[in-house]
């Protein structure tokens, strides 16, 4: 566990209206597990607020931590962070959480939502970087071509047929667009994942996605305990 001020290393930009902060651990011990997240300390106009991000990066990253960011126009947090510059810091208490990668889970099939993903790619990252005989399948639902995060890293670990990757745009494709389109469903998860029943499936995302995807899942026959869920909620918009 830490409990500390930490400093923005790099500043990636991910999307048009999701950053990456790196932030150096500076020789600070972080033992988390894939999935994890922390809660954050942000200064704000509305006085110091606390928010929940995944840990994008993965625990074989031993100096640094990535805490990804969309921005939202009506949340004062999320606008302060995008505002923030390489060496300001950061208050950040970590690990939280159970929605976690074994390495005794086999199977991997991870369906995700929007910026959902970053839990998610913190196993990716784990899985391919400790180099396990693990090849995660990942349906990821994106309302645009322009809300492709991590889209870069995730093709490269796809043609390096490290993962299976999936990704559906719930709004217009544009022209060219060879992924999927329309909202996850049976459908979609069959055709992505295919025989369903031994696969360990991981679910982050919205919570009305979540809990329809796990209602879909239950239903094409998938065991309770082989699914596990996150629920990303934005907070709501203070008056």
């Amino acid at each position: 566990m830490i409990d500390a001020d930490l400093k923005i290393r790099e500043i990636i930009p991910e999307t048009h209206d999701v950053k990456t902060l790196r932030l150096d651990l500076e020789g600070q011990n972080l033992d988390f597990q894939p999935g994890q997240f922390s809660s954050i300390q942000v200064d704000t106009p509305e006085g110091k607020q606390f928010r929940s991000f995944s840990i994008a990066s993965s625990p074989l990253e031993k100096d640094h931590i990535d805490l990804t960011v969309k921005r939202y126009d009506d949340s004062s947090a999320a606008k302060a962070l995008h505002a923030l510059n390489v060496g300001n810091s950061i208050h950040v208490k970590a690990p939280f959480g159970k929605f976690v990668f074994s390495e005794t889970d086999e199977n991997v099939a991870m369906i995700a939502g929007g910026n959902g993903i970053t839990a998610l790619m913190s196993m990716i990252r784990y899985i391919t970087g400790k180099k396990l005989p693990i090849k995660p399948a990942l349906l990821f639902s994106i309302q645009t071509a322009q809300d492709f995060i991590f889209q870069k890293e995730l093709e490269q670990l796809d043609r390096d047929g490290k993962i299976g990757l999936h990704v559906t745009l719930t709004r217009e494709a544009p022209e060219g667009w060879n992924g999927l389109t329309g909202r996850c469903d049976a459908a979609m998860i069959r055709k992505a994942f295919g025989p369903l029943q031994e696969k360990t499936f991981f679910l982050c995302g919205p919570p009305e996605m979540v809990k329809s995807m796990h209602e879909i899942l239950l239903g094409l026959g998938v065991h309770e305990e082989n699914i596990r869920m996150e629920e990303f909620v934005r907070p709501k918009k203070k008056t």
